[in-house]
């Protein structure tokens, strides 16, 4: 980029000197056409225009334009290719964001649904454990959240069943 940069530069320096030499030659031109026409020779200060200003503009002014031209279209193709790189570079730098956020927010949500989903299930089971008649059917309270809170109450729920069930038939044996 930067040896490009400098060869840009020295060659917009290089139209620039040219372009100065091509205004001192018509300026001098033009000094000596005026000087003929205020001598009265007009044919000859229309030769000169034409032989030293208007070839001069037509041939070499043109020339330094093209060469102006075909230097700035170049910058524009590299500056063109450098944007689209960046734009291509950050594109791909989106893409690989949101999978990381697509795999994280799986991961998420696989994790959340498990420490949801089990026990629940756990309850669901001892629930019907209970609707069955096995009293002593306990669910394992892990951790200190609000399903291990849930088990606990469900597992004294349980134990009071049982305990009450027990004196029940205790009672009955008794009659």
């Amino acid at each position: 980029d930067g040896i490009d940069e400098v060869q840009r530069e020295i060659s917009d320096v290089e139209n620039a000197s040219r372009l100065n030499e091509l205004y001192k030659a018509i300026d001098r031109a033009a000094q000596r056409v005026f000087a003929l026409q205020d001598a009265g020779q007009q044919q000859q200060a229309v030769d000169i225009f034409r032989r030293d200003v208007e070839y001069r503009l037509s041939n070499d002014f043109e020339e330094i334009i093209e060469a102006a031209l075909q230097d700035e279209r170049s910058e524009v193709v590299a500056e063109r290719a450098e944007v689209r790189a960046q734009q291509e570079a950050a594109f791909v730098g989106a893409a690989v964001l949101t999978l990381i956020a697509l795999a994280a927010s799986i991961y998420l949500g696989v994790s959340l649904h498990r420490s949801v989903a089990r026990p629940m299930r756990e309850l669901a089971a001892g629930a019907d454990a209970i609707a069955a008649g096995r009293f002593d059917h306990r669910i394992p309270e892990r951790g200190r959240d609000e399903f291990a809170a849930v088990s606990h109450s469900f597992n004294a729920m349980a134990e009071a069943i049982e305990e009450q069930r027990a004196g029940l038939v205790s009672a009955q044996t008794r009659l």
